[in-house]
């Protein structure tokens, strides 16, 4: 019986200098824009949230005229704060083990890092995705009103 005995050498990849220097510098901005980003939705967060307190508190028809109910959209803009927290974490994340392991030559870290922003971009796939979703719907329901409005007004 022949055994067949397989390769256990992983092969390793080695950033050179240049490699490391534009990872350094997508580093830095990345950190940049996710601290920023984080520092708009929090904002956004304490916004909804006061939104959610005060409008219950106003008369009906001024509250629910231009948004609906104040609880149903303030729990429509915490989750999409949340989704999006999570989409903008894991930027963060990136930065930082990418920072990690460009100062310790650290590949695990580097790893870690490309996880997160795997994770990242899969987030913004599937959101992509699920905004033209709704935009075809969106569309496939607007046309036959448009071209009704267009037909009553004889164009």
């Amino acid at each position: 019986m022949e055994t067949i005995l397989a390769n256990t050498e992983e092969k390793q990849l080695i950033l050179n200098k240049a490699a490391r220097y534009h990872l350094g510098k997508a580093r830095n901005w990345t950190m940049f824009l996710s601290i920023l980003v984080l520092i708009f939705m929090g904002i956004s967060l304490f916004g909804t949230i006061i939104m959610m307190i005060a409008l219950p508190t106003l008369p009906p028809n001024i509250a629910q005229s231009q948004m609906g109910s104040p609880l149903v959209s303030g729990f429509i803009s915490l989750l999409n704060t949340f989704i999006m927290g999570y989409f903008i974490f894991s930027l963060y994340q990136f930065s930082k083990y990418s920072k990690i392991a460009i100062e310790t030559m650290n590949s695990e870290a580097l790893a870690l890092a490309f996880k997160y922003l795997q994770t990242h971009y899969t987030i913004a796939g599937v959101l992509v995705i699920i905004f033209l979703v709704i935009f075809a719907v969106f569309a496939l329901f607007m046309i036959p009103v448009l071209l009704a409005g267009l037909a009553s007004m004889g164009v």
